[in-house]
């Protein structure tokens, strides 16, 4: 079943590729003409080929000849359509930077069957970009999935409480901690590592804030073990591998919220 929700919790979805800078650039002292020449050459690349799709509406995040650590977003790159049509490619944009190539949707989303042709189509651009130095030994993927639960589906409830009743996690402290205690103890923050036959995904719980409203962040990050080669299929069944795990989690932990953000199972 491809469970689907009226209401999801959803914010964010990140699919990273980062790399190590090639050796000829490696160590190099990112204020250096060479370097940011090599590298606006790329940049200048990624916006051409994004734009042939529509994303033309691109934003500098770092000034040129700005020093820029390595795995910075330095562009970003907006369907002109971006967050008014109802198609995925207009909620959908992609980064760049030395050393890191990022595809990013916001929601109203759907599935990752709808958002995961627009990966493919990125990394294809990307793949066949030139790269200072030239193709790297490997890229390190990442796939993030960030959720805020509003009001609507937290009520008045604490975060520990949230955290105990609606997704089932708790912290227990030994009574010899318990017995200092005045009054309820708050838990902000909280991250859990799952190791996965191919890497593992960090759950994040934490307080924040989303449009000036106070929100508990459930965030999932699969970090993977192995660095992947210049294959485009190899990398999207990776990235679909973590995307099943980071789904089933999802969906088995909050289940005592489904009927709140309206479960629609039934759909494909």
């Amino acid at each position: 079943m491809k469970e689907r929700f009226e209401n999801p919790p959803l914010r964010e979805i990140i699919a990273e590729l980062t790399w190590d800078q090639h050796e000829e650039y490696a160590g190099q002292d990112p204020s250096e003409p060479v370097y940011h020449q090599a590298y606006e050459e790329t940049f200048n690349e990624f916006l051409d080929k994004v734009g042939e799709r529509g994303y033309t509406r691109s934003e500098r995040l770092i000034p040129a000849n700005f020093p820029c650590p390595p795995a910075q977003v330095v562009l970003r790159a907006r369907h002109s359509n971006y967050r008014k049509g109802k198609d995925v490619a207009s909620r959908t944009l992609y980064q760049m930077g030395m050393g890191v190539f990022t595809v990013n949707a916001v929601p109203p989303y759907e599935s990752w069957e709808e958002f995961s042709p627009l990966v493919e189509d990125g990394l294809e651009d990307f793949l066949h970009m030139s790269l200072p130095g030239g193709q790297p030994e490997g890229f390190r993927l990442k796939l993030r999935y960030i959720n805020a639960f509003g009001k609507d589906l937290v009520s008045d409830k604490s975060h520990k409480d949230f955290l105990q009743d609606a997704l089932g996690v708790s912290v227990n402290l030994p009574e010899t901690v318990i017995d200092q205690v005045d009054g309820q103890f708050e838990l902000p923050l909280l991250d859990v590592v799952l190791p996965l036959g191919f890497g593992n995904m960090k759950l994040r719980f934490a307080k924040g804030l989303a449009n000036d409203e106070q929100v508990y962040i459930f965030d999932l990050t699969i970090s993977y073990s192995q660095e992947y080669k210049s294959d485009l299929s190899e990398i999207m069944q990776a990235f679909s591998m973590g995307r099943n795990s980071i789904h089933h989690v999802f969906i088995n932990i909050t289940k005592n919220l489904h009927k709140k953000m309206g479960l629609r199972g039934d759909m494909s």
